[in-house]
């Protein structure tokens, strides 16, 4: 169901975006330390279920034009690797403001699990990620829709650890600038990870050139 090399060059790549520090991190980060644990896991929840409405809608999406991306398979790999270099320049220069600036912008009045639903729906992030990135890793020789589904829940995992680990860490750091100190950390390493990401998904690490 699925080409175990391609899947396991998939998983870094996922963890290495998810590690960004972004609106959906930060507002996970600013209810969990402003509202506590509980509006925490509210959020993460909102935000897994606007997540795997982004992986159903792609998923047929792609399967539908699996033609297309065979077609176009090596464009599609050129945006995709464009697409994790900016977001490694993006990470690099964060300066950790994200999360000051969504403690301040997000109010108390919404709901926890609606604003995490909300956020992550209309998240450009999530789904130029996989938009770019799923067919990448799929094999033109084995049925596209198990390979993508397969893809879009490892995605839909790893995301929900992530986001769990940061309710997590905030629910025991007991200083906001500890949260965003470890933000601005995690960025500078993620841009690292990333900016090698982008050489691995780009043709030529296949030997392409265009």
């Amino acid at each position: 169901m699925v080409t175990w090399d391609l899947y396991l060059a998939f998983v870094p790549v996922t963890l290495a975006i998810l590690l960004i520090p972004g609106p959906t991190l930060a507002l996970i980060a600013v209810n969990t330390a402003t509202r506590g644990r509980r509006s925490g896991l509210q959020t993460v929840c909102g935000v897994a279920a606007g997540k795997a409405l982004i992986v159903l809608c792609l998923i047929g999406l792609l399967t539908s034009t699996l033609a297309f991306v065979e077609t176009y398979g090596t464009s599609i790999r050129w945006v995709g690797a464009l697409y994790i270099l900016a977001a490694a320049v993006r990470a690099w220069r964060s300066t950790g403001q994200a999360l000051e600036e969504t403690k301040h912008r997000e109010g108390r009045k919404a709901g926890a699990f609606m604003q995490g639903f909300v956020a992550a729906s209309t998240s450009p992030i999530t789904l130029l990620f996989l938009a770019t990135q799923m067919p990448s890793f799929v094999d033109s020789g084995l049925p596209a829709a198990p390979q993508l589904a397969i893809l879009g829940g490892s995605y839909m995992v790893a995301a929900l650890a992530v986001e769990l680990t940061v309710v997590s860490f905030v629910v025991a750091s007991s200083k906001w600038k500890g949260v965003s100190r470890a933000g601005q950390l995690g960025a500078k390493g993620s841009a690292v990870c990333l900016f090698g990401v982008a050489a691995l998904v780009s043709p030529l690490s296949a030997g392409v050139l265009v």
